[in-house]
């Protein structure tokens, strides 16, 4: 957790600004949307697979307090990213609430 709290801090300030700013196609963009990733891999104690783009691009605000080492926020994006891993499950499985 320490690590991406780590890269977060130094990389941040570049990162959100491509995230927010550049084309979703560019090398910049994938770089930085990557290295996002990593960190919150690092920072979640997960696989950076289970970390979908819309997720960081949805969460770039608490990204940012955790960046600055915010408990509140590192716990409020580790509820938020249980809450998108089951509801891609449960659309790439076809459950709806009614099954």
């Amino acid at each position: 957790m320490n690590r991406g709290v780590e890269t977060l801090a130094k990389n941040w300030e570049d990162w959100s600004d491509l995230l927010a700013n550049s084309s979703d196609s560019s090398k910049e963009y994938s770089d930085a949307m990557d290295g996002t990733k990593d960190a919150m891999a690092d920072l979640l104690d997960i696989n950076k697979d289970f970390i979908s783009e819309g997720f960081i691009k949805d969460h770039l605000a608490e990204i940012g307090e955790a960046a600055k080492g915010s408990e509140t926020a590192i716990d409020g994006l580790k509820a938020a990213l249980a809450e998108d891993i089951i509801a891609r499950v449960m659309i790439e499985n076809g459950i709806t609430d009614e099954n």
